[in-house]
């Protein structure tokens, strides 16, 4: 258990569970309260995998927060805390049922890239909060395409990652554009609760460029006021203008003000588990077509992909129908191959005049 001022261990921490994979996904833990709880005092209460979260953390560590650029994310369970307990008389929990909890990450501490001069203060290791519903509404979770994109971003990004950005022409093209000190405009679809937006914006604060990058995330209307809030709390980590819009793939890009207010081109298109729904697939591409006709053919558009049914790939079939050649140029491990994270690129429209 932690204290909910100070995230202070004040509890000694003690095996729940052992995982066992997804059959053991959801089952009651009963958990002690706090010894020497008091009347009004507010806990959180933290569930993590020890030792896993870093090679070089000792298991009787508690880290709780997870190195975004790490090789090895992803490849345990993440950790997560509970929204503040208020304790009650006889120090028992007060209110209804929770249904938020908390999930962070830290960035690299210093992300020094060939000649590139960074700006901000790198003595402290950037940590990104995130508040995610406990609810099955799916545009309110973090999911695993979404964090092993933003992995694949962290090491493009902040590493020494010639040998990733040679082995594709493309990614050497986005990672140039990503670290340009004129900066890009980047819409995101389906951002869910912002993560990869959120992400992108953290990982690149340190780089010259921040009051040039403009990143919109959208989603439908019902997810706004989460990811606003998300990039509210967040907002001391970058500078740059990042911003959440409505939109429908079903209606037109009119219909987005936000998008008419950026005016000029799109320089990339962020998606990330957007393809569990194939009904949607033939909207989902209009919008993508729509967006690259904006940019001129020199639109990228990246994204992350965690398999969960094999007919999802008749998404790559109709995106080449449709001029969209999307080409495999990355992968971010998971607990086992069939839990990876695959990155996907492509730029323009293939075969398609753009105006």
């Amino acid at each position: 258990m932690l204290e909910s001022q100070t995230g202070a261990v004040r509890q000694p921490p003690r095996k729940l569970t052992a995982w066992k994979g997804s059959s053991s996904s959801y089952k009651a833990i009963p958990v002690d309260l706090p010894s020497g709880r008091k009347p009004g005092q507010s806990w959180r209460l933290a569930l993590w995998v020890p030792g896993r979260s870093s090679p070089s953390v000792p298991d009787d560590v508690i880290d709780l927060c997870p190195a975004l650029g790490s090789a090895n994310f992803g490849t345990s369970i993440l950790p997560v805390t509970s929204s503040p307990i208020t304790l009650g008389q006889g120090g028992k929990k007060e209110g209804p049922k929770q249904e938020r909890i908390w999930r962070s990450y830290a960035l690299p501490i210093s992300p020094l890239i060939n000649s590139v001069d960074v700006t901000s203060d790198q003595t402290a290791r950037p940590v990104i909060t995130i508040v995610e519903q406990t609810s099955f509404d799916l545009d309110k979770k973090i999911w695993d395409s979404g964090l092993g994109l933003s992995a694949w971003l962290t090491e493009l990004c902040c590493t020494d990652s010639s040998a990733l950005a040679q082995s594709h022409p493309i990614v050497q093209e986005l990672k140039d554009l990503l670290l340009s000190p004129s900066g890009f405009t980047a819409v995101e679809l389906g951002t869910g609760i912002g993560v990869v937006s959120l992400m992108l914006s953290a990982i690149l604060e340190p780089f010259p460029g921040s009051e040039n990058r403009r990143i919109l995330a959208t989603d439908l209307e019902s997810a706004i006021p989460l990811i606003e809030e998300n990039f509210a709390s967040n907002k001391p980590r970058y500078a740059a203008s990042l911003s959440a819009a409505t939109l429908d793939w079903e209606q037109d890009l009119e219909k987005c003000e936000a998008l008419g207010d950026i005016g000029g081109a799109i320089d990339l298109i962020i998606l990330a588990d957007v393809t569990y729904n194939r009904d949607v697939f033939p909207a989902l591409l209009r919008t993508v077509i729509s967006l690259l006709q904006r940019g001129g053919g020199c639109t990228r558009v990246v994204m992350g992909y965690k398999q969960r049914d094999a007919a999802e790939r008749t998404f790559w079939t109709a995106s080449r129908e449709m001029g969209v050649e999307l080409e495999a140029v990355g992968r971010v491990g998971g607990v086992d191959d069939s839990a990876a994270v695959e990155i996907w690129m492509a730029t323009g429209l293939k075969g398609i005049t753009t105006a």
